[in-house]
């Protein structure tokens, strides 16, 4: 358990490093092998567009992403340093940003659906 704690550590801490680097509404929380990013941009919409870019440019990166992630076994420093390269880019993109309602005009998909509202096919 060590391994895993120790590489969920890293993730929050090093993700909340680039969180006040780029001064972004970005919160990493949870414990060792369950980080969690929140983003704490109270309009709903604007919170949904910013996830939505996140995880699209983390999908082209190759990295299936999500908010709320799990590290296993598995994964290496490695693996977490990619995760926190691509998140650096993203946020570099992001922080020039005046209004993040710009971000309609970048997305290539669907803006991720309210949690309530999730649907499936």
């Amino acid at each position: 358990h060590k391994h895993m704690h120790a590489l969920g550590k890293y993730l929050i801490d090093e993700g909340n490093k680039l969180s006040k680097e780029f001064n972004l509404p970005v919160e990493f929380v949870g414990y060792g092998p369950h980080p969690v990013m929140t983003i704490k941009i109270t309009d709903d919409y604007e919170n949904r567009l910013f996830k939505s870019y996140i995880y699209q440019h983390m999908i082209k990166a190759g990295i299936i992403f999500s908010t709320s992630m799990m590290v296993g076994y598995a994964h290496t420093k490695k693996h977490m340093d990619l995760i926190l390269r691509e998140l650096k880019k993203v946020y570099a993109e992001l922080s020039g940003m005046k209004n993040y309602k710009e971000i309609e005009k970048l997305l290539e998909g669907d803006v991720v659906a309210p949690r309530t509202v999730r649907q499936t096919q």
